[in-house]
């Protein structure tokens, strides 16, 4: 059975026109968006600062643990042929004299089969020309896609990456796991955002997206082969939002926002949190320190113990 990420997917990013919704594909994202969110943190001077400043640091996917993550994977063969391949050919055929492109050339055609195309042309011109190009594009063909191999397509997808900055949240405040990884083995804190769905809430939601997770890596094949700039974009926009079955625990979703310039990352505005809970194993300059922010800024600050029969841990408020 369809699930509702799988019906926000087919109206937001599916190849076939026919499928695309955007208004039933945000309203689905919108309805299933958590009424609160949770962040991790180790503790130093400018995560301090993102408390302070209501703030949140979205970065480089190529900087990620996981160097998975957000991948973009090409059919080499189709891609190379199609677009690489054709892009050079349609070069050639500016330099044919008096051969207008524009005029003589139907696009979309040619770069189903560039080659077939590009023969046609010196063909019709002059059939002698045809076969010695003929031999002459077997051995170029040949360079072209010795050049373009794995190593090029790796390079085109982590450029693809730098294209957008992300902050990453979960819907547990309570993980073990995620304690121990992302907030410094439980001597960092938590915080806690509530995302009331208000008119003032509406921009930050546009951006806030859940992740998908999946086994396979999203194939961008098609996407660029239609040399559509829209379609490009949203194939790079739509692996930000996968990620390998296996981190599924998570439950993650993501603040994604366009970088603004070569920085590794992007300050980016905010919410005032809700609550902030301390780890279990903080060190006492630093808790005092939470605890008179929180106290400061009246915001709810809770302790992280842990539980007393169960692998777990369980909060408790810290009153003053």
């Amino acid at each position: 059975m369809e699930g509702w990420k799988e019906r926000m997917v087919r109206y937001l990013f599916s190849n076939n026109p026919e499928d695309l919704n955007l208004d039933k594909g945000v309203d689905l994202k919108t309805k299933n968006t958590p009424k609160k969110l949770a962040k991790y943190f180790s503790i130093n001077e400018n995560t301090i600062d993102n408390l302070l400043n209501d703030t949140v640091w979205c970065a480089d996917p190529n900087l990620f643990n996981d160097p998975y993550d957000t991948v973009l994977r090409f059919d080499i063969d189709q891609f190379s042929r199609s677009t690489i391949l054709g892009n050079e050919l349609l070069g050639a055929l500016k330099h044919v004299q008096g051969f207008d492109i524009d005029k003589e050339i139907n696009k979309n055609s040619f770069y189903k089969d560039p080659i077939k195309a590009y023969l046609e042309v010196i063909k019709n011109r002059d059939p002698l020309a045809g076969r010695e190009r003929m031999r002459a594009l077997e051995d170029s063909v040949i360079q072209m896609e010795m050049k373009f191999n794995v190593q090029k397509g790796s390079q085109l997808g982590k450029d693809a990456r730098d294209t957008f900055r992300i902050c990453c949240f979960s819907e547990d405040p309570y993980s073990m796991p995620m304690w121990y990884h992302y907030a410094e083995r439980h001597q960092g804190f938590c915080l806690v955002y509530e995302l009331n769905r208000s008119r003032k809430d509406i921009p930050l939601m546009a951006n806030i997206w859940p992740v998908l997770y999946v086994k396979t890596f999203l194939d961008s094949t098609q996407y660029f082969k239609s040399k559509d700039q829209r379609q490009m974009i949203n194939a790079i926009f739509f692996a930000t939002i996968h990620k390998a079955y296996d981190w599924r625990a998570e439950k993650e979703w993501r603040l994604i926002v366009l970088k603004k310039n070569n920085n590794a990352g992007v300050t980016y505005p905010f919410k005032k949190p809700l609550a902030i809970y301390l780890g279990n194993e903080m060190k006492k300059e630093n808790k005092e320190q939470l605890t008179n922010i929180a106290f400061d800024r009246q915001i709810a600050i809770y302790e992280m113990r842990p539980s007393k029969n169960e692998y777990k841990m369980e909060p408790k408020l810290i009153s003053k």
